[in-house]
């Protein structure tokens, strides 16, 4: 297994690093990694602790993703860490060769005959991504000052948690999270339902809770104001979209953070929980009832409580989850 790593800020730490899994005693949970015990506790079990099932493997989209933000936050780095294979899809003799050549790299392709006719590629849609950002006066002012990809591991009542902030900025106290979409950034309800999909309120809750904890004990020399050290209370998150080419920033509302701290908090709970039960998991038999919303697009239209012709079963209470059906 990993070396194991110290508790901290860690400024120049690699994504290869950052995303190694440890041993149960020695690993530090992720935003992404707490949202899996809130869908489901043993898959949790089963990717973190026993380890017998692994992390997801290659996904384009995060190729896609990887390119952009290094391209926009750390562009020095772009030509040693990305490559571009000229061809039209990642498969055949061409491609394992490509690969191999760039192990380790970020690699988008780039079919210059499509691109050429007008067809997008990973790397043309790549391009226009970058230049929506380049041309957002609000997203250039938020990059203006701050530092790219810093890593904070840091202990939260008990837990190893780790955080990794796109864009840091310790002066002006704010984190800015960079994000590609296949919907409109402008669209503003497409992006509060992937917020609330894809879990991103319990990431910026997180990240402000650990960094501002962090801060507090620890101290740090451009937090501290006047004597007064100073809190992280802007979350931003920068929207690119790989089918509009366009820019739109957030800022996250109060309420928003308030939700995402309470998801944070209550993954907290269930992993002190099941570590008190070393992990043993019951089986259940829960209920399964409509959502509420399908009750209230039904209940005006449904069967009369006094047709006959129904027969609803009452609920009923038992100690024996097998028969809660």
């Amino acid at each position: 297994m990993s070396k194991s790593i110290k508790m901290g800020l860690h400024y120049d730490m690699s994504d290869e690093v950052y995303h190694q899994q440890h041993d149960a005693k020695d690993h530090y949970y992720s935003s992404s990694q707490l949202k899996d015990i809130l869908k489901d506790p043993l898959t949790f079990k089963k990717k973190y602790i026993t380890q017998e099932m692994g992390e997801r493997g290659f996904v384009a989209a995060f190729e896609f993703g990887t390119y952009v933000h290094t391209a926009i936050l750390e562009p020095e780095r772009l030509e040693e860490s990305t490559a571009i294979y000229e061809g039209a899809a990642r498969r055949g003799k061409a491609w394992e060769e490509f690969s191999a050549k760039n192990k380790g790299k970020t690699i988008l392709t780039h079919d210059k005959k499509k691109f050429d006719m007008g067809g997008d590629t990973e790397y043309g849609t790549a391009q226009k991504c970058i230049e929506a950002v380049g041309e957002s006066k609000v997203a250039m002012e938020l990059l203006a000052q701050g530092q790219p990809e810093v890593s904070l591991f840091y202990e939260f009542e008990g837990v190893k948690l780790k955080v990794r902030a796109d864009w840091i900025d310790f002066k002006r106290m704010i984190i800015a999270d960079l994000k590609t979409t296949s919907s409109n950034p402008r669209n503003t309800d497409s992006i509060r339902k992937s917020t609330k999909d894809y879990g991103y309120d319990l990431s910026a809750a997180m990240y402000m809770l650990l960094f501002n904890q962090y801060v507090k004990h620890e101290g740090h020399p451009k937090s501290n104001r006047d004597g007064q050290l100073m809190e992280f209370t802007d979350f931003y998150w920068i929207y690119t979209g790989k089918k509009d080419f366009n820019c739109q920033c957030y800022m996250a509302h109060q309420k928003m953070v308030e939700l995402g701290l309470v998801k944070f908090k209550e993954a907290i709970r269930l992993i002190k929980y099941y570590e008190s039960i070393n992990w043993e998991i019951p089986e259940t038999c829960p209920d399964l009832a409509p959502a509420s919303w399908e009750i209230s697009d039904w209940e005006n239209i449904g069967p009369s409580k006094n047709d006959d012709s129904i027969v609803v079963k009452e609920e009923t209470k038992t100690d024996n989850p097998a028969l809660m059906l």
